[in-house]
Formats: C-alpha cells, sequence, structure tokens
C-alpha cells in the first residue's frame, strides 16, 4: 500500500423537492396563524390535561402575555397563576373532558373574568379534534357577546316599560269609557224625565192653544194667530 488516495466517493441528492415542501409548509403555518391571530374570538386547542397546544391572540390577551408565552402551558395552573376565578377554569375543564370523552360537540354560555376584573358573557362552542397518536382534544372558539347581551337587557327593559305603560294607558281609557258610559246613562235617564215630567204641561198648552184659535180667532190679527200656529 502506497497510502495514497486512489479514488474519491461522493452522493450526491436533489433537495430542491423537499425544500419547497418545507417552504410551502411554513408559508401554510404562516397562513394560518395570520387566520387564526386576525381572528376576535377566543381560539385555542387543548390537550386532554388542558395543555394549551395552539393559541391565539385573543388568549394570549387575555392572560396579557403572547402566543409563544402561553403554548404549551396547563390552562389551569396558568390561570391560577394569573389570579383569574378558579371556579370559572373548573367549569371550563369539565366541558373539555366532556367533549374528548364523548366525541361530541358541546355549546355553551359562559362568564369569564379577565385580568382587568371585568365579567364578560361568552358563547363558546367546543368540537373534538383529532391529535398525533390516536389522541383526542378539544377546539375551543368564544365569542365575546356581552354588548349583545346588555343591548338584549336593555330591550327588554324598554318594552317592560312600554308594555306597562301601554296597560296603564288602557286601564285609564277604561275608566273613561266606564265614566263616559255612566254620563250617557244619566243624561238619558234625566231626557226621559224631563220628557215625561213636561209632557202634561205641553198637552195643556197644546189645548188652551186650539180653544184660543177655535173660539178668539176672528178677533186676533194675522200676526197673533201665527204666533197661535207656531205655538
Amino acid at each position: 500500500a502506497t497510502g495514497r488516495v486512489l479514488f474519491r466517493a461522493a452522493t450526491f441528492e436533489d433537495i430542491t423537492e423537499r425544500r419547497l415542501v418545507e417552504l410551502r409548509l411554513r408559508r401554510s403555518e404562516e397562513l394560518l396563524r395570520a387566520v387564526v391571530d386576525t381572528s376576535p374570538h377566543i381560539l385555542c386547542v387543548k390537550d386532554v390535561e388542558s395543555r394549551i397546544l395552539l393559541a391565539n391572540a385573543a388568549v394570549a390577551s387575555f392572560y396579557g402575555l403572547s402566543t409563544d408565552d402561553i403554548i404549551g402551558r396547563i390552562q389551569s395552573e396558568l390561570h391560577a397563576e394569573k389570579g383569574h376565578d378558579s371556579e370559572e377554569i373548573k367549569k371550563w375543564l369539565r366541558d373539555d373532558l366532556y367533549v374528548i370523552e364523548t366525541g361530541e360537540s358541546f355549546e355553551t354560555v359562559e362568564t369569564i373574568t379577565d385580568r382587568f376584573g371585568q365579567t364578560k358573557i361568552l358563547q363558546t362552542d367546543k368540537f373534538p379534534i383529532d391529535l398525533q397518536d390516536d389522541l383526542r382534544g378539544v377546539l375551543v372558539i368564544s365569542q365575546d357577546i356581552t354588548a349583545r347581551r346588555q343591548a338584549e337587557l336593555e330591550i327588554q327593559t324598554l318594552n317592560s316599560e312600554l308594555e306597562r305603560r301601554v296597560a296603564e294607558r288602557t286601564s285609564q281609557m277604561e275608566e273613561a269609557n266606564k265614566g263616559l258610559q255612566i254620563a250617557n246613562s244619566e243624561l238619558e235617564a234625566f231626557s226621559y224625565s224631563v220628557s215625561h215630567d213636561l209632557r202634561a204641561p205641553l198637552r195643556g198648552i197644546d189645548s188652551f192653544t186650539r180653544i184660543v184659535m177655535d173660539e178668539y180667532a176672528p178677533s186676533l190679527d194675522a200676526e197673533a194667530q201665527r204666533l197661535l200656529t207656531i205655538v
């Protein structure tokens, strides 16, 4: 052996296609992230241990953190760390487990207290989602309906006030109608009484007028006869 290198062997692999696939995948992930973060609704994916696997900017804002800071965190621990209501998170996790264990979607209206101490009303939909290794997680989408609920409450209050006023006005009109009916009845009774009481005197006047006309007409001038005729 001379110790000289007689030849070199090299292998080449065309990774253009793989790089293109990786680039497309990265762009798809960036697009998905942009879509998720653009949504004003709370959106996250959790596993059976309530570990946050995916979350958008709305979830991060709720905790006052960035999305990178909450990914991989156990939500119950994160909730306690930020001093949020423990009873709220317990109910959330019970609903999460129901969806994961049954594979059934779940819809509910729930309250949430943010980091500023303000209570909001959420309309929440939870869907089962398949994860890796045949595991199942839960996709949570929550919409803040606080303003809508407040508007509905205001409308209900206005409707109740309107109904009260209508009922009050109707009662007043019914009372007025009753008073008018009583007045009409009294007027009819009075008219009948007057008519009955004047009947005899009027007959007497009529008879007296006829006697005057029959017996004294020649002695009366034309104007007197005319007046007696009117009577």
